[in-house]
């Protein structure tokens, strides 16, 4: 009877330790959170376009979890994990995720650069006499990474990737010449932009007079 009453004490107290094991959370639910854009590696974005975000998150059981961005006109919702991100200019985004049930609060935060798009002006056109140099010169340049000049004439141009080059019309050239301007940017996913002048030569006038040599008197009409 002593055994019997021995062996059941120890099988009692050994559910209740089982018990008690299993009541304790080995781990918090939530243990760490990464922000990430889709796809991954994906934070400089074209003027005018939008980023996916979502929120990576090391965590244990299934209770729900209180997402809180910063307030943000450039959020889709700033109370779920994957809101959609349309920045105007380079912004940083905060967040804030709260495990409710064992009271974590863990941040993070991503900057999402914004690349413009490039700005040109060529500048005005131009009437030159033959043989005379064209100087450019741009009216407008922005958000460029790089620059290329292109014409269509006979000459050469002093440099293709500088923006003030020179151009030295062959000998006699007339006419219309063209001028392409175009801007690259830093990211070549956002796109190029070009503009054009053009400059017409002409020919120098020639003057003659064919008249018989002589002289006349200031009086003489």
């Amino acid at each position: 009877m002593v055994k019997m009453y021995i062996c059941f004490c120890k099988k009692f107290f050994l559910v209740l330790f089982l018990i008690f094991i299993f009541s304790i959370p080995a781990f918090p639910q939530l243990q760490s959170i990464r922000i990430v854009t889709v796809p991954e590696n994906n934070n400089r974005i074209c003027e005018g376009s939008i980023v996916p975000l979502n929120i990576f998150r090391s965590m244990t059981g299934g209770h729900t979890l209180i997402y809180q961005w910063d307030d943000s006109p450039y959020l889709s919702n700033t109370a779920i994990y994957n809101p959609i991100a349309l920045p105007k200019a380079t912004t940083k985004f905060k967040v804030t995720v709260t495990d409710p049930v064992y009271n974590i609060t863990l941040k993070d935060s991503i900057i999402v650069y914004v690349v413009f798009k490039p700005i040109v002006d060529a500048g005005p056109d131009d009437t030159l006499c033959t043989d005379e140099l064209f100087h450019l010169v741009p009216k407008n340049v922005k958000n460029c990474k790089s620059i290329e000049w292109s014409h269509n004439g006979k000459g050469v141009l002093s440099g293709k990737y500088i923006q003030n080059p020179v151009y030295y019309p062959s000998q006699g050239e007339s006419g219309r010449v063209d001028f392409i301007f175009t801007g690259y940017p830093s990211e070549s996913s956002c796109g190029s932009a070009s503009d054009y002048v053009s400059v017409y030569y002409f020919e120098k006038p020639q003057v003659s007079i064919n008249t018989a040599d002589g002289s006349i008197c200031f009086s003489d009409k």
